[in-house]
């Protein structure tokens, strides 16, 4: 998913199936999800997400 254009300065592995794309100020602008079916995605995607600085 991306939420937002532009080159991605960092990413982040929350989930060996998770991978948070940050743009230069910390932001999330892409997920990108493997195997979602995977019990508890969800609630790990959440935490990382809430971690990434606003």
């Amino acid at each position: 998913m991306l939420f937002k254009e532009g080159p991605s300065h960092e990413v982040i592995e929350a989930d060996p199936d998770v991978h948070l794309e940050l743009d230069e100020k910390g932001r999330v602008i892409g997920i990108e999800i493997w195997n979602a079916e995977k019990n508890g995605l969800i609630k790990e995607m959440a935490k990382a997400i809430a971690k990434s600085p606003s």
